[in-house]
């Protein structure tokens, strides 16, 4: 059965709880969005030395200036300490986001030279991530 108003401020609150609501799943279902990709990103990285894995970093607004030492770095060190940063940003979908890495051969590695990611890192996790999206919501046509 439907809620009943006794008003229109009644009414109206109950509009503005159902937009916040609203507002903070598709938050939540855009962080997990980035995190997942971004999480795909740094798994087929290339990882000799882990510092192409260390050097992804994921941003709101942004892009991210930081480079990793050049040193060895833990073959799984992801991109989870600006996870921390990026959970408190309210309602994800009013912000630009960037997953960068500033490490100076990451392009070459894009590009394929390397025989753990042949085709690649982003650019197949972007495809796969839309991929899911045509394949799992109703956009209205408006994908194609």
């Amino acid at each position: 059965m439907a809620d009943m108003y006794d008003s229109a401020r009644e009414f109206e609150a109950a509009l503005d709880r159902l937009v916040s609501k609203s507002m903070n799943d598709a938050s939540k279902i855009i962080r997990k969005a980035l995190y997942d990709v971004s999480g795909d990103i740094v798994d087929t990285t290339p990882h000799d030395t882990g510092r192409a894995r260390a050097g992804w970093i994921l941003t709101a607004d942004n892009p991210s200036d930081m480079v990793p030492p050049k040193q060895e770095h833990p073959l799984y060190q992801s991109i989870q300490p600006s996870h921390d940063k990026v959970k408190h940003v309210e309602h994800a979908s009013s912000w630009v986001w960037w997953i960068s890495n500033n490490v100076e051969y990451i392009s070459y590695l894009e590009e394929g030279t390397s025989k753990m990611a042949p085709t690649g890192m982003v650019a197949k996790a972007l495809s796969t991530f839309a991929n899911y999206i045509k394949d799992n919501v109703d956009l209205g046509g408006e994908w194609e």
